[in-house]
């Protein structure tokens, strides 16, 4: 117990003492395989995934920050490289599409990875479900060619070829 303990007579002492007995007991070694590893839950939200990231990131910048052996250069090139690490763990949670979108915006940080995703997701809110065009586009594959019924020259509702030279029967369709 903390409390009971002589030596600790001044604040240095304490919050020494604190640290040895309320700190994480896991080596930096463990913390980093944690943020490589971890993939979100099922039916876990994005954004929560991105949260426990981050928290595992603040964990292993904190443990190297704190490190008295590295020299401060080392402390930010580590720092930056699970920066980055942290970035990539989020990207290979996310699927499919979205995972795509990441890789086309380069995002540079878990952060804008998540504002990222967040955007995504209120764009789909706002026009993927209440637009019935976007059904059809979700469906289709974009390498296709689209069926008769979405051609738009078979949607051609003009009755009068005098008026559209290119409707006449000498006129050949090339699609």
């Amino acid at each position: 117990m903390i409390g009971n303990r002589l030596e600790l007579d001044n604040w240095s002492k304490l919050k020494a003492a604190l640290i040895q007995c309320f700190s994480d007991r896991r080596d930096l070694d463990c913390l980093i395989q944690e943020l490589t590893r971890t993939r979100p839950f099922k039916n876990e939200h994005l954004l929560s995934f991105g949260s426990r990231l981050q928290l595992l990131k603040s964990n292993v910048i904190q443990r190297i920050s704190n490190d008295t052996c590295l020299a401060p250069l080392e402390k930010t090139c580590q720092i930056s490289h699970y920066d980055k690490t942290a970035l990539n763990t989020f990207i290979a949670g996310c699927s499919g599409t979205l995972r795509n979108n990441l890789y086309i915006k380069k995002p540079t940080s878990l952060e804008d990875a998540m504002a990222c995703v967040n955007e995504f997701e209120n764009f789909e809110m706002l026009y993927g479900s209440s637009n019935e065009q976007n059904k059809v586009y979700k469906t289709q594959n974009f390498h296709q060619k689209p069926t008769p019924s979405q051609n738009f020259q078979n949607q051609n509702n003009f009755s009068n070829a005098t008026n559209f030279p290119h409707n006449n029967s000498n006129y050949q369709n090339n699609n």
